[in-house]
């Protein structure tokens, strides 16, 4: 079966700001305008990690995003750690990857706004490698901690999980809260667009 390439230019959701926002088209006029302390942190302890396959309360992807946070010591890649999911909370989504690997247009359009954010938080873009190793190696830990069940290291041979300290699953007011701190804390200060 074959499909033809779907044009999103047109595609607007409404946002947490009340606002429409057309994720698949973003623009330094509308990024830069965002609350992004308020914003990011709001969306993400709201939205769950794994597709909420987890079979308990969801972990959130703002709970990934400071669990990174505190595995990484260089400030740069603390701030990338806290910034790394903004796609995610501009479409309300967390994609998984196998899904996000088969659509260009997604992970076009998260490149794009990554970029954007970059600039906005003098961040050097593309993320570096350093925190999408982090990254990578923290999702396979939270993996083989919310699905003890599963043969993680059959599906990713030779990973060695990230060691963190792992609290237990965060309910919403204490991940928005708890990220919403660390945001001011080191987020804020390097904001140079508003």
């Amino acid at each position: 079966m074959e499909f033809d390439t779907p044009d999103y230019s047109d595609v607007k959701i409404i946002s947490a700001t009340g606002g429409l926002i057309a994720p698949f088209e973003p623009r330094i006029e509308w990024l830069r305008g965002l609350d992004y302390k308020w914003f990011v942190p709001a969306v993400l302890a709201g939205l769950p990690r794994f597709g909420n396959q987890t079979g308990q309360l969801p972990y959130s992807v703002a709970q990934h995003s400071l669990t990174l946070l505190s595995v990484l010591d260089d400030p740069v890649h603390q701030r990338w750690a806290l910034g790394h999911e903004v796609f995610e909370a501009l479409t309300g989504m967390d994609v998984l990857t196998p899904l996000k690997n088969t659509w260009p247009a997604y992970i076009q359009a998260e490149d794009e706004t990554l970029a954007i954010f970059a600039n906005i938080y003098e961040l050097p873009f593309p993320i570096p490698d350093e925190v999408k190793e982090a990254d990578f190696r923290v999702g396979v830990a939270e993996a083989k901690w919310l699905f003890p069940e599963t043969d993680w290291d059959a599906l990713y041979p030779g990973t060695e999980p990230i060691k963190a300290s792992w609290s237990p699953i965060m309910e919403y007011g204490r991940a928005r809260g708890h990220m919403t701190d660390r945001w001011k804390e080191i987020m804020e200060p390097h904001r140079k667009l508003r």
